[in-house]
C-alpha cells in the first residue's frame, strides 16, 4: 500500500510540474470572476467567433467548422449573420422571448442556440424558440444534460438537439 501511495505521490508531483511549465491551470475567466456569466461571456464570445465579420478577422472559418461539427446541412456561411440575444417578440406561453444566439443565412436556413450555463429554467423556452423557427434548434449546456420538461413544453426530442461545451464546443474549437 505504501508503494502505491508513493507512486501516486510521484505521479501527482509530475503533473504539477507539467501544469507549472505549460500554464494549463491558468484561466483568465476565473481570475476575472466571470466563468458563469452566460450572457456577457459565453454567448457573446460564441457570437463573435461564429460571426464571419467578427473581431477575429478570420472570415467564416469558425462558422464553417461549427456548422460541420453540428452537422447542419445546406447552411451558407458566406451570407450568414449572427444575432446574439435576439428578441423574437413579447413573451407569451408559446411565443416570444430572447434567443441567446440566432444565426441565419440569405437562403433562410437558421441555427438557434439556447445557451444554458447556470441560469434557471424558463417555462416553454425551447418551445417558444421552436415556434419562431423550427429548424436547427440546439440546447447548449456544459455537459450535454437534458433540458427540463418545464423548458421544453410539448416539444419532442427530435425537435431539438442537445449539445455541450464538454463535447461539441471543445471539439469545434
Amino acid at each position: 500500500m505504501e508503494t502505491l501511495f508513493n507512486q501516486v505521490k510521484s505521479i501527482t508531483r509530475k503533473y504539477a510540474e507539467i501544469d507549472s511549465v505549460t500554464g494549463s491551470n491558468f484561466n483568465l475567466f476565473k481570475i476575472l470572476d466571470i466563468t458563469s456569466d452566460e450572457v456577457r461571456l459565453h454567448t457573446m464570445l460564441l457570437a463573435d467567433l461564429l460571426n464571419p465579420n467578427g473581431s477575429h478577422g478570420q472570415g467564416g472559418i469558425f462558422l464553417e467548422h461549427f456548422v460541420k461539427e453540428l452537422e447542419v446541412e445546406n447552411f451558407d456561411v458566406e451570407t450568414a449573420s449572427v444575432h446574439p440575444e435576439m428578441s423574437i417578440g413579447r413573451k407569451t406561453e408559446t411565443t416570444g422571448g430572447r434567443i441567446d444566439l440566432f444565426i441565419k443565412d440569405a437562403k433562410g436556413c437558421s441555427i438557434t442556440i439556447e445557451n444554458k450555463i447556470y441560469a434557471k429554467d424558463q417555462e416553454n423556452q425551447l418551445l417558444r424558440y421552436y415556434n419562431f423557427k423550427p429548424q436547427n434548434l440546439f440546447y447548449l449546456n456544459l455537459l450535454g444534460t437534458d433540458p427540463s420538461k418545464k423548458r421544453i413544453g410539448t416539444l419532442k426530442p427530435e425537435d431539438y438537439t442537445i449539445i455541450s461545451y464538454k463535447e461539441h464546443i471543445i471539439s469545434w474549437l
